[in-house]
């Protein structure tokens, strides 16, 4: 009985893997069918186990990098508007430049602390502001951004596994994207990119199932996705193209009224999913079009140096992101994978026309949108990866199909197996990267970096170095002398700076260069190349001559400077005074303004020989922090002070590090960060009206000598700056309107 059984279960078995039609030969029993169901069941279980390989690649690594210091937007941008909402307790953000898709997921997070015990009776509203100021909560914050988007690598398994039921080509796809090192840093971040990717990914695959199905659920599930697109960001609203596509494709057997009534159905669903999530639409309309309007006349007109031409120029830089750099650090590998993505999407236009209608056009619309303006930032290109990495997966699959046969007899496994091994190292190289990239972040207070340059140069003795004030200290510090360095610009091959040692300004740096630098030192937290003017860890980098020259670059204390321009002082606008209690800085007013003066006013030479002793070298202008200019002192025993001026809403920045020390005595309010691997000093100081940082590079005086030197210059720095005459500077930072 029990063989009867079990040859029963192995015919179940055959008919399931060689016949999808068995089930209806009239051949099975109940029990068959019973048995069919549940081992098909099995079977799809099984298939998609895969897909954990990558996610726990993505999250792992993404997780032991969740901690990587400053990213521009989080704050101001992402957690700023929370606090706005949990204040006002209205539940609307007040700021419209994102839709308010991420604003309830932060303010979701923040969920638990509405129960945590509080601080010496603070009421709940002073408690949760203290936790969305915290560490702990933009740590937590990180970590669910990294998971919610790492779920696009599920949605692009399951997309290639339900159209080509094969499951080694799922993977690749769901590898592809989940190794790319562009993928894995932008998915730490708390930004509306990531989660658009996964919203992107989601749409289609719920658009093209409800287009092989023919079922209605299905593209309203689709039309819902593609509203929390939109929710998201604003571009995203044309997520409704491809469940458009799928709903118009599913009923050409409907009548014109029925299309149309189920295009309405379907539009309706995608404009109440938005509103739902975005209500400032109808509360606030003309709030949401005003910072509607400011972003469109902010991409059309650039953004620094992420400025490009719109049209061809910027189709160009795209083309030249996805081919040699989204996919893989190593060139050839890029360029392969890039050609397999031409080849898959040759090859998906050939199999089925309106599958592949409905699965390129919201990143064909997409890519078509962002050429037509003038900054390219390579983090909104992030929505259309995943399908790069689904027709690079075809194209992979369709090269191993043809190595596999010869004519039309399939007898040549081994060139298949040979492809997909070659491919496996190559994914497996991408996840190593991916290791090292997250335990470099690990490293970033030590002096790992500035050894594996000191290396670098060493191991090119032919080449002549110049390096920065800052970096020759450094050096010094960890290498015996060096033969191959000078100190003439005109002699040097290659200059090595501190990237904030480099032009003017942030803005100067340009971006979306592959070979910006020769050689780059430092957490790779970030791509350097794509985001020079990055305002997290500072970064060593190796710039070639020829690239020096074309971009101008400019170093702190090497380059030739012109003279200082006269800045007319008065009396102060704003009070500058220094408190022996500091000021609460939330009390304080902010605002992203900065003055127009030249950085070298802010502390004249015989006031920085009164403080520091005898000057080799200064005030030169160039370096920068944050979003502001500085300027640089040499002293004779090579210490190396930086003063620059920043906004006041950039002050805040740093200010929540858990390394971060209130300091007293200088200014309305100030802190120090966390002291550099070589006891650099970086001190934040504010007035009512202006805000400094003061760096102070070297080792020849006490950390408390230096601090104390720090806060001398910081008080002078802030009098001249609130002395200075600026009529742009706002009403609200004058101390009368305070």
């Amino acid at each position: 009985m029990d063989a009867l059984v079990n040859v029963g279960t192995l015919k179940t078995k055959i008919r399931l893997q060689f016949s999808d039609d068995a089930e209806e030969d009239g051949s099975f029993s109940p029990e068959d069918h019973m048995n069919t169901a549940e081992l098909r069941s099995r079977v799809a279980g099984w298939r998609c186990l895969p897909v954990v390989l990558p996610l726990l690649v993505l999250i792992g690594t993404g997780l032991l990098g969740l901690d990587f210091g400053l990213h521009w937007d989080e704050r101001p941008w992402q957690i700023g508007p929370v606090k706005t909402m949990v204040e006002s307790q209205t539940l609307l953000p007040e700021y419209y430049n994102y839709p308010s898709f991420d604003y309830w997921l932060n303010l979701l997070v923040l969920v638990p602390n509405f129960f945590d015990a509080r601080v010496g009776g603070e009421g709940l509203t002073q408690h949760l502001i203290r936790t969305l100021d915290s560490h702990s909560y933009l740590l937590r914050l990180r970590a669910v951004y990294l998971v919610i988007t790492s779920l696009a690598l599920v949605w692009i398994y399951l997309l290639v596994l339900e159209d080509r039921g094969k499951w080694l080509e799922a993977l690749f796809a769901a590898l592809l994207v989940g190794c790319s090192w562009e993928v894995a840093y932008h998915l730490r971040w708390v930004a509306t990119d990531g989660m658009l990717m996964q919203f992107a990914a989601l749409t289609v695959l719920l658009a093209i199932q409800g287009l092989k199905t023919c079922r209605l659920p299905w593209l309203f599930a689709a039309a819902a996705v593609a509203g929390l697109g939109c929710a998201t960001k604003y571009p995203g609203g044309l997520l409704i193209l491809p469940v458009a596509l799928a709903t118009l494709f599913a009923t050409t057997d409907y009548t014109r009224r029925q299309q149309a009534s189920r295009m309405v159905r379907v539009g309706a669903t995608f404009a109440l999913v938005y509103l739902a999530v975005t209500p400032a639409t109808i509360l606030q309309p003309k709030k949401l079009a005003d910072a509607v309007f400011y972003e469109m006349s902010h991409y059309a007109s650039g953004h620094g140096g992420h400025t490009v031409g719109r049209g061809f120029e910027h189709v160009w830089r795209m083309f030249t992101y996805f081919s040699t750099v989204c996919f893989s650090p190593c060139l050839p590998i890029a360029l392969l994978i890039f050609a397999l993505a031409i080849t898959g999407l040759v090859s998906l236009t050939r199999r089925d026309r309106r599958t592949a209608v409905v699965l390129l056009a919201f990143p064909l619309l997409y890519l078509f949108y962002f050429s037509m303006q003038r900054a390219m930032v390579v983090r909104n290109l992030l929505a259309v990866i995943p399908f790069f990495g689904i027709a690079a997966a075809r194209g992979a699959g369709a090269i191993g199909e043809a190595l596999s046969s010869n004519g039309h007899v399939r007898h040549l496994p081994w060139r298949s197996a040979t492809w997909v091994g070659f491919l496996g190292l190559a994914v497996c190289f991408h996840a190593w990267w991916l290791i090292e990239s997250a335990e470099s972040i690990a490293d970033r207070h030590t002096d790992r970096f500035v050894r594996e340059a000191a290396k670098y140069i060493d191991q090119h003795r032919g080449t002549r170095f110049l390096l920065s004030p800052r970096m020759a200290h450094d050096i010094a510090m960890v290498s015996p002398p060096l033969n191959n360095l000078t100190v003439d610009p005109g002699q040097a091959d290659v200059f090595v700076l501190y990237a904030r040692e480099g032009m003017r300004r942030w803005h100067d740096w340009p971006a979306n260069r592959r070979d910006l630098t020769q050689a780059c030192f430092g957490p790779r937290e970030v791509n350097f190349n794509m985001y020079p003017n990055w305002w997290g860890d500072d970064h060593v980098v190796a710039i070639s001559r020829s690239h020096a020259e074309e971009m101008k670059l400019h170093i702190a204390g090497v380059s030739q400077d012109t003279s200082a321009p006269e800045t007319r002082m008065y009396r102060p606008v704003t009070q500058a005074a220094s408190s022996p209690t500091p000021i609460s800085a939330d009390a304080l007013p902010n605002s992203w303004w900065l003055p127009g003066i030249d950085p070298r006013i802010l502390v004249p030479r015989a006031d920085a020989e009164s403080v520091a002793g005898p000057i080799a070298r200064g005030p030169d202008s160039g370096g920068w922090e944050l979003d502001g200019k500085a300027s640089t002192y040499v002293t004779r025993d090579r210490l190396v002070i930086s003063l620059a001026f920043i906004s006041t809403s950039a002050f805040d920045l740093e200010r929540y590090d858990p390394q971060s020390e209130s300091v007293s005595d200088v200014g309305a309010n100030a802190y120090v960060t966390r002291p550099g691997p070589f006891g650099d000093i970086r001190l934040f100081a504010r007035s009512f009206g202006s805000a400094v940082v003061i760096r102070i590079s070297g080792d020849v005086q006490s950390k408390e000598t230096k601090l104390g030197w720090a806060k001398q210059f910081a008080r002078i720095a802030l009098a001249n700056l609130d002395r200075a005459e600026d009529p742009t500077r706002p009403d609200e930072l004058r101390a009368e309107s305070y």
